[in-house]
This record gives C-alpha cells, sequence and structure tokens, in this order.
C-alpha cells in the first residue's frame, strides 16, 4: 500500500514549485509519513529511503528547513539510545536536508546528536582535525572501530589508524583487529610487524592455516628455527593434540603424528576412539583417518590398523549407513593388503568379520555390494 502512495504523491514534487501549493504540502507530508511508517516498521521494505531521497532531491530550501525543524523536534522527544539506528536514520535525513546550507560545526553537532559517528570522523579528518577524530575514534565499540580505521586511511592519516589498532590489541587483544594489523602490514610489506600480528592470532585462534602463514612469514626472515618449538610448545601446554598431530603431517613428520594419535586413542563399547581433550570423535572430523589417509604410503601397516578400528566401529554401531561407510574403510585395508602381498591375512580377516557378524543381514549385503 505505501509503495502504490509513494508513486501517487512523489510526482507532485518534480513539478514547478508555484505549481499546487496544496498539492505540493499534502505530497511532502505524505511521502514524511511513509517515511517515517517503514522506518519504524519491523518489516521495513526500503521505501523510507525512496521518501527520504525524493524529499530531500525535489523540495525547496524552505520546505527542506521546515523538515529538518520537525526532525529535530521528533528526535528531541524520542528516548531511543543515541546510537539507535532510527535515530541516526533520522540524522542521515536531516544532514542531507541541511548539508548545503548548514556550517561544520553545525553538521558535527548533528552528528554527535544522532550517532552519526562515521559522518562525524569523516568530517573531523576532512577538517584536519585529527586530535579531535582520534579522540572520538577511542570511544567506539570494536566492530565499529575498522570502519573508522579505514577512514583515516583514506584521509592519509596511516599512521594514526595504526597506532589506534595497536593501543586496542595491547588492550584486549580482539581476533579481527588483530587480522586487521595483520593486513595492514602485510600490504605496505612490514614483514616484522606482519610476523607479529600473525603470532599473536594463531594464540587467539590456533589453526593449520594460521600455522602455515606463520611459517611461511618467517621463513622469509630466517626466524623459523627459532619459532616454531615456540609454536609447538604453546599448544602442547593447551593440550591441542588434534592440532599439533595435523602440523606433524603438514611437515611429513608421520612417526610423530602416529605417536601424538596413540596418546588420544580411548576405547568404549563401539571400540577405539581418537578424542582430545575438550573435542568430540566427530566433531572436527575424525583426525586418526586422516593420519591414516597419510600413513599409506610409508607407515601401510598403521594405517590399516587405523582403518580397521575406525570400520569395526561403525559396525558395531549398526545401521545400513554404517555399514556402507564401514565397507568404504574396508576397501581401503584391502587395496593396502595386497600392496603388502598379504592377500591371505586380508582373506582370513573378512572371513572372520561375516562370521563374527553372521546375524547382520544388512551389513553382509553392503559387503557383498562392496565387492567384500
Amino acid at each position: 500500500m505505501s509503495q502504490h502512495v509513494l508513486k501517487r504523491w512523489a510526482p507532485f514534487l518534480r513539478t514547478n514549485e508555484r505549481t499546487d501549493r496544496v498539492a505540493r504540502e499534502k505530497s511532502i507530508e505524505v511521502l514524511f509519513e511513509i517515511y517515517q511508517h517503514d522506518l519504524h516498521a519491523d518489516d521495513g521494505h526500503g521505501l523510507d529511503s525512496s521518501a527520504a531521497d525524493q524529499l530531500v532531491r525535489y523540495t525547496t530550501p524552505l520546505e527542506r528547513h521546515t523538515l529538518a525543524t520537525r526532525i529535530r523536534k521528533i528526535l528531541g522527544g524520542e528516548e531511543e539510545a543515541r546510537t539507535g539506528s532510527r535515530r541516526q536514520a533520522y540524522g542521515k535525513l536531516w544532514l542531507d536536508l541541511e548539508k548545503e546550507t548548514i556550517d561544520d560545526e553545525a553538521y558535527l553537532r548533528i552528528c554527535r546528536e544522532t550517532g552519526r559517528t562515521t559522518d562525524l570522523i569523516d568530517r573531523l579528518l576532512t577538517l584536519g582535525r585529527i586530535d579531535e577524530a582520534t579522540r572520538e575514534t577511542r570511544q567506539v565499540e570494536d566492530l565499529v572501530f575498522l570502519g573508522l580505521a579505514g577512514l583515516f586511511i583514506q584521509h592519509r592519516h596511516d599512521v594514526e589508524a595504526e597506532r589506534l589498532a595497536k593501543t586496542r590489541v595491547q588492550e584486549k587483544p580482539v581476533l579481527h583487529l588483530l587480522e586487521w594489523l595483520q593486513k595492514y602490514y602485510r600490504d605496505r610489506g612490514n614483514l616484522g610487524a606482519e610476523l607479529e600480528m600473525a603470532e599473536m592470532v594463531f594464540r587467539v585462534q590456533p589453526l593449520l592455516n594460521r600455522f602455515r602463514e606463520i611459517r611461511n612469514i618467517a621463513r622469509k626472515l630466517n626466524r623459523w628455527e627459532t619459532l616454531q618449538p615456540q609454536l609447538l610448545a604453546f599448544l602442547e601446554q593447551g593440550k591441542n593434540v588434534t592440532l599439533l598431530i595435523q602440523i606433524a603431517l603438514d611437515e611429513g613428520d608421520i612417526d610423530h603424528a602416529l605417536q601424538l594419535l596413540k596418546g588420544m586413542a580411548k576405547k568404549d563399547s563401539y571400540g577405539y576412539a581418537y578424542e582430545a581433550p575438550g573435542y568430540g570423535y566427530y566433531r572436527f572430523g575424525n583426525i586418526a583417518l586422516q593420519v591414516a589417509g597419510s600413513a599409506e604410503e610409508t607407515r601401510p601397516r598403521e594405517a590399516i590398523e587405523l582403518y580397521q578400528q575406525h570400520a569395526e566401529r561403525l559396525t558395531a554401531q549398526h545401521g545400513r549407513q554404517n555399514y556402507q561407510a564401514a565397507s568404504q574403510y574396508l576397501t581401503k585395508m584391502r587395496v593396502l593388503y595386497e600392496r603388502l602381498g598379504e592377500h591371505e591375512v586380508w582373506t582370513s580377516y573378512m572371513i572372520a568379520l561375516r562370521e563374527q557378524n553372521r546375524n547382520l543381514r544388512a551389513l553382509k549385503e553392503e559387503l557383498t555390494n562392496a565387492g567384500l
């Protein structure tokens, strides 16, 4: 309905201002009501933006001043928080209506009154009032900060943006701020500072890709031999065995990965499981299967043992879907046994498996379907 009304009344503003004054006043009133209704609706349809555009573009200076006065009265009577989204929206319309007639101080005052922080900082930087922009930026929340830091850079105040960000991470090492600083230094070719931030990021969120990133930077600086044991000690202290295993695999140290994996082994009613402290068996994928896949070439017997444990665990849990998955790992076992020239060992194992589960018709069907 509002869309229809918008289309009906907007054309009156595009006509000559000397045309029917009553029609113009009515159209302005209707468009402003549409703006308010959509702005305050829980399921707005963007009509507030369309109506605001019409009100700014096609009104006279006097009409725009009248609307701005009306907005000022509305905001003066609102109990909404200063930084509320609706108050900010009113502030944008207010600024757009009066941007050609107000001076810088009035512009800044409206920004402060309506929570238009980005507009405030942008104008302060444009005016060269860097210290004031810095003080205002220190007060904002972390999620707002990065956008403001980008404004400092756009205005060629990179050093101040860096200083503000570093002060924040020293007080509280928030991940997205650390990532921002790391990219800041990367873009400027500052490898030493980039490495420092990459290490801080890793300590906040230790992941394999972040470890690789640190390794790549540290090697360029000839610092990897010193840094690597420090990072591994950090993971050991935090009992992050899963990541330690992933790193061992990434560096081709299969034996160390197998050794770490054995320390995670647990046995329950379904067989063997590999669970790091604080992590579920399936939550991040089965690290044992990652080790098995990497061990196939150089440690085939260890790979067979891990595949066997997993297949038997799936079988013990029952269900056709589990039997299908178990068949996949049994197939991997057969390939490895054949590569070792131990076909008889494989045959004996399968005879025993079938006999042990002779009453599981669905399992036997899935084994047959898989050619086992």
